[in-house]
């Protein structure tokens, strides 16, 4: 059976006189929808064991990989997450460090200037940004998250 708006001939797409299942479609594209993220744990997972594989070698890269890539998921799994690339990220990655020394480790500012090469201004300005992200990601102990 021809359908006339596309021309595609059903009987050869799903093997059958041309009349559709719709319980058996529907099964089908469920199918496909639940394993769409598979493909990116396996880039994930590529990429993390590459990198280990660099600073560790081949047998602790292995060892490795798959708990790192497991920890990740376990902390992001079920949230759409956009991840930047380039300068972006690593813009990024430098502010989470710059916080870290100083939220953390204390280290004064004259020293993240001089350690960055970024004026002091700048350096407050991250600070404030990484407190504001870390006070939002941070536990919600008084509820506040849940009110519309």
């Amino acid at each position: 059976m021809k359908d006339e708006k596309t021309s595609i001939d059903t009987a050869d797409m799903f093997g059958d006189d041309g009349q559709l299942d719709a319980d058996k479609v529907i099964d089908s594209l469920k199918q496909l929808k639940a394993h769409h993220w598979e493909g990116n744990v396996g880039k994930l997972l590529k990429a993390v064991k590459w990198v280990l594989n660099k600073h560790l070698g081949p047998e602790r890269a292995a060892d490795l990989s798959p708990e790192v890539v497991m920890s990740a998921i376990d902390e992001l799994g079920g949230h759409i997450v956009y991840w930047p690339k380039g300068e972006v990220l690593k813009r990024a990655l430098r502010d989470i460090e710059i916080a870290t020394e100083h939220f953390d480790q204390g280290c004064p500012i004259e020293q993240l200037v001089n350690k960055y090469k970024l004026t002091p201004q700048r350096i407050y300005t991250i600070l404030a940004a990484q407190r504001e992200i870390r006070r939002r990601s941070g536990p919600d102990l008084f509820g506040f998250g849940e009110r519309g």
